[in-house]
């Protein structure tokens, strides 16, 4: 895969690797209770940092111009959005759908994230023109893709602790937290290079395969709630 894509897509922790190669394995216990991201009580109050459309359309035009720079492609500079992608998801299903359009064979795992082979070297520009202007027409609402701020980053510690590592261990997965920081560390560390690699969801999810992992996201989402997390909340 090449890096063109993940420069601008939200970030997900994907796994994919086969279910028998992690000592992370599903116990097939039934939860016993109903599990909804939804019911979750926020820790935080998140105000967001984009309110406004001018607001969003200036920071969606310095993605494009950083996109068109890395690819080589200053031609999406004059590419129009069609519409906003709410999640990384919905995104990856568009690109998807629009790359296939245009002839290149492109689909999205069930977690998310675009597979693809990488073309051959006489078609490798043609494919990231192809793949950029596709990316600049259904790019995902730069509302969901600011760096996490402070309350941000103490809302996910807290809906990890309460909600998603409960939730994760009721379908049956055994989350090792031997190395889980403090809220106050994890969250003054975590832009620096002292972050701390502790990252629930996606260290559980080794050997986990993609489908049971979908089915899992369902349940026990990776983040709080989308319009929680982001302070799009009415």
């Amino acid at each position: 895969m090449v890096g063109l894509v993940g420069a601008l897509l939200l970030a997900g922790c994907a796994s994919g690797a086969d279910a028998g190669a992690s000592a992370h394995a599903e116990t097939g216990s039934t939860p016993s209770k109903v599990w909804d991201a939804a019911t979750w009580k926020p820790t935080e109050v998140i105000e967001p940092v984009l309110a406004t459309e001018p607001e969003k359309e200036a920071a969606y035009r310095e993605q494009m111009d950083r996109l068109a720079e890395s690819g080589g492609t200053p031609e999406i500079l004059q590419v129009q959005r069609k519409d906003w992608s709410t999640t990384p998801l919905e995104s990856d299903q568009k690109v998807a759908s629009c790359m296939r359009a245009d002839g290149f064979p492109v689909e999205v795992s069930p977690t998310g994230g675009l597979r693809y082979s990488t073309p051959p070297a006489a078609q490798a520009r043609a494919w990231a023109l192809a793949m950029n202007t596709c990316i600049a027409q259904h790019p995902v609402d730069p509302s969901y893709t600011q760096d996490w701020s402070e309350p941000q980053l103490r809302l996910v510690y807290d809906y990890w602790d309460q909600y998603l590592i409960p939730c994760l261990e009721a379908q049956g997965l055994h989350v090792d937290t031997s190395s889980r920081p403090s809220k106050e560390s994890f969250v003054t560390s975590f832009f620096t290079q002292d972050r701390h690699d502790w990252w629930p969801y996606s260290t559980t999810m080794v050997g986990v395969s993609e489908e049971r992992e979908a089915q899992i996201a369902q349940t026990c989402p990776e983040l709080p709630p989308q319009d929680v997390f982001w302070g799009t909340a009415p």
